[in-house]
């Protein structure tokens, strides 16, 4: 077994090339004796200079194989080969070199980019060594970019002289950098949370909208379900040239499409995103990707009764069971199923709905604060806390709904 722990990474955009450069030096703590080879996933663009410890290592990074992370279409396996059987719990020190263009995308999720106007790299781009296997990570990344471009992301950044830092110190799963010359930034303050702005371009009504309805989400989310362990939160709002492939959310970092005409679905969409504060602990390349999506979904639908009245709720939740018939059951599902999406957008929170109306509202706020204090990542620690707040007659019945 082996168990990441933590990157440093020196990142060299060239935007003007759509390619970027990497060396980054990777701590791993090797949990058996006969861990042979280490496998990540890399950008199947890039071009590796070396990998070694104190000695050179070999590796293969083969052309003609394809990625099997769902999330990381254009990635490929790069193996590293450890020549020899390491003791327990030892401390390995990997440093890798690599650089490449970004530029031939399969994908499906247009998110990550390399361009003079907009930069994204994250996860999806396989632009770090990668294995969710390995488990979650902190980071510093030193960001070299052309002059007047600014840098945000996930985690606590800073300016060094040319360069631009970022450090996450909380365990994470994916290392977002965004870079444009055209960043603009606005300070939300509430109570003790910072919510900053981060857009290109952003009309005075959008603006006003977020400000008023992210504060309120987040009231009412932290009464639900309980203080988020981040202090800081920072929302990127894309340019209308990068609104393909949609928003996403990580520990602290939303990311968001930019809403012309808020209404009721712009609230649902926006409120999903601010959830996942609450409900990201779950692995997210398997089926218990439900307790992330499902959970911030219904979220959402929450919100949308607070804020609109149950007439609202019910006319979401209606829609959503419209759909859910003949779709594969949460339990076991691939998440790379073509019907993955709509069992856990639809029918996710459709059967949270059947239970929320079994147990009560009151008691289902309170089965939910529990799963969120105690960062629950499986469907079986979920039960655990359902049997515990409600019943074993309930996790029976709830069982049997992820089953069907």
């Amino acid at each position: 077994m082996v168990n990441l722990c933590n990157y440093k990474i020196k990142l060299t955009v060239a935007p003007e090339e759509s390619s970027i450069a990497v060396e980054a030096v990777i701590r791993l703590s090797l949990e058996s004796r006969d861990v042979g080879c280490l496998t990540f996933n890399l950008h199947k663009e890039f071009s590796v200079d070396y990998a070694k410890t104190d000695k050179p290592l070999e590796f293969d990074f083969p052309s003609d194989n394809k990625s099997s992370n769902p999330f990381m279409p254009d990635a490929r396996p790069l193996r590293i080969h450890l020549p020899r059987k390491h003791p327990r719990n030892e401390k390995l020190l990997l440093r890798l070199k690599y650089s490449g263009p970004l530029k031939d995308w399969t994908s499906k999720w247009k998110t990550n980019r390399v361009t003079w106007e907009w930069t994204e790299l994250g996860l999806y781009s396989a632009w770090f060594p990668f294995n969710p296997d390995y488990g979650e990570f902190t980071y510093s990344v030193l960001v070299n970019v052309p002059d007047k471009h600014k840098v945000v992301g996930l985690g606590e950044v800073s300016r060094t002289r040319e360069r631009w830092l970022l450090v996450e110190k909380e365990k994470v799963n994916d290392i977002v950098v965004i870079a444009s010359p055209r960043l603009k930034s606005s300070l939300v303050k509430k109570g003790e949370l910072s919510i900053t702005l981060h857009y290109v371009e952003l009309n005075q009504v959008f603006k006003d909208y977020l400000r008023e309805n992210v504060s309120w989400l987040l009231d009412n989310f932290q009464f639900w379900f309980g203080g988020t362990s981040r202090k800081e939160i920072a929302i990127v709002v894309l340019p209308n040239f990068r609104v393909e492939g949609g928003g996403y959310a990580r520990k602290g970092f939303v990311v968001l499409c930019p809403e012309e005409k808020p209404n009721k679905e712009s609230f649902r969409y926006i409120a999903h995103e601010i959830a996942h504060l609450w409900w990201m602990n779950a692995p997210s390349a398997s089926w218990e990707d439900w307790l992330n999506e499902s959970f911030a979904e219904y979220s959402a639908l929450m919100a949308l009764r607070e804020r609109f009245g149950d007439e609202t709720f019910q006319e979401f939740l209606e829609r959503k069971s419209e759909r859910v018939k003949y779709l594969p059951p949460i339990f076991g599902l691939q998440r790379d199923d073509q019907k993955a999406f709509n069992v856990l957008y639809d029918k996710g929170p459709v059967i949270l709905g059947k239970l929320e109306s079994k147990v009560g509202k009151e008691t289902f706020i309170r089965i939910l604060r529990e799963s969120s204090t105690r960062k629950v990542r499986l469907t079986s620690e979920f039960l655990d806390v359902l049997s515990y707040i409600s019943s074993a007659k309930n996790r029976d019945c709830f069982e049997k709904l992820l089953e069907t």
